[in-house]
């Protein structure tokens, strides 16, 4: 599979670097420019930050809101693939264009599950990721990327920059592990930070390549923890691939009496989820669930947010440090 990670972290700062100079320009906060670009305002904060790398989509909606004519997505490819002039970035540039194509040779996500369960022994988020994926390119697809991103304080970067420095989140909090059709297969960490691991999960067990041919399926699990401590109250999927349905589930003690709130953004706007989240107690959790009527297309994104019904965010930590 055609690597979609960053390749210069020099190209990825004169991406940010050029953004924020458009943002300041016109007098933006990340919240106006969440609004105007119709994404959530954590999102746009990753971005600018450099928490997270964004992909083309981003760089067009930013484009056109910032009037920058073209250049900031063209900055985006180059930090994806170096500079477009070369043939062999212009090679990759391609295929992730045919990978994010909606025509017959793409890679398609059939169905996505994505799981997130506060567990109030070790107080710490689990969260799950599992894709069936259908291989309808010319080529085989040896690995699939996963993205570890959590932020505490999604609107104050600073803030979350002097948590995660002075607590990083180890290997061993993470606790990551992902599986290739039920079996345990390997993985690269290609860039890492305080808080921020973005994994190459291969298609590989003892040594053995295990690719989803063109034409064949394969499903690809990945899961970790992170602390209470680290973790904000929003998780968001944002769609890279076609895909056919998306389920989120998400599983708070039903002490807490969470209240979970969720909406859709596109470039036609943000609007409340349809169908709604259902509500249903398993054990003594309860469980919010999702799931999508119909195909999502790249660009899209699903955001929840979560609170303790009726408290402060004060009172909040106080119920969850009580448990």
């Amino acid at each position: 599979m055609t690597d979609l990670g960053w390749r210069e972290a020099a190209d990825e700062r004169e991406f940010r670097v050029a953004l924020k100079t458009l943002q300041e320009s016109r007098g933006l906060t990340n919240k106006d420019l969440a609004a105007a670009m119709q994404f959530h305002p954590s999102y746009v904060s990753h971005i600018v930050s450099g928490r997270c790398a964004p992909t083309p989509n981003f760089a067009m909606r930013a484009d056109a809101v910032l009037g920058a004519d073209g250049e900031l997505l063209k900055l985006c490819v180059k930090a994806r693939h170096g500079d477009p002039a070369d043939p062999i970035r212009r090679a990759g540039i391609a295929r992730e264009a045919e990978l994010a194509s909606p025509g017959s040779a793409e890679l398609i996500v059939e169905r996505e599950e994505a799981e997130v369960r506060y567990d109030e022994v070790s107080r710490s988020y689990r969260i799950t990721i599992r894709r069936h994926l259908l291989n309808r390119t010319s080529a085989p697809v040896t690995w699939f990327p996963a993205h570890v991103a959590p932020d505490a304080a999604p609107d104050d970067y600073q803030a979350a920059k002097r948590l995660y420095s002075a607590q990083p989140i180890s290997d061993r909090d993470l606790a990551f592990y992902a599986r290739y059709n039920g079996r345990p297969v390997t993985w690269e960490v290609e860039r890492v930070s305080e808080w921020r691991r973005d994994i190459a999960i291969r298609f590989r067990r003892f040594g053995l390549h295990e690719p989803i041919y063109p034409g064949e399926r394969g499903v690809v699990e990945y899961g970790y923890r992170v602390p209470e401590t680290h973790w904000g109250d929003w998780f968001e999927r944002e769609v890279r691939w076609l895909t056919k349905q998306l389920v989120v589930r998400l599983e708070f003690p039903r002490r807490l009496a969470m209240r979970v709130a969720g909406e859709l953004s596109s470039m036609s706007g943000d609007r409340p989820l349809d169908p709604p989240a259902t509500i249903t107690p398993v054990g003594d959790l309860d469980r919010f669930e999702w799931r999508s009527d119909g195909p999502l297309k790249p660009g899209v994104s699903v955001q929840f947010a979560w609170t303790v019904t009726a408290a402060t965010p004060a009172h909040r930590r106080a119920v969850l440090l009580a448990a």
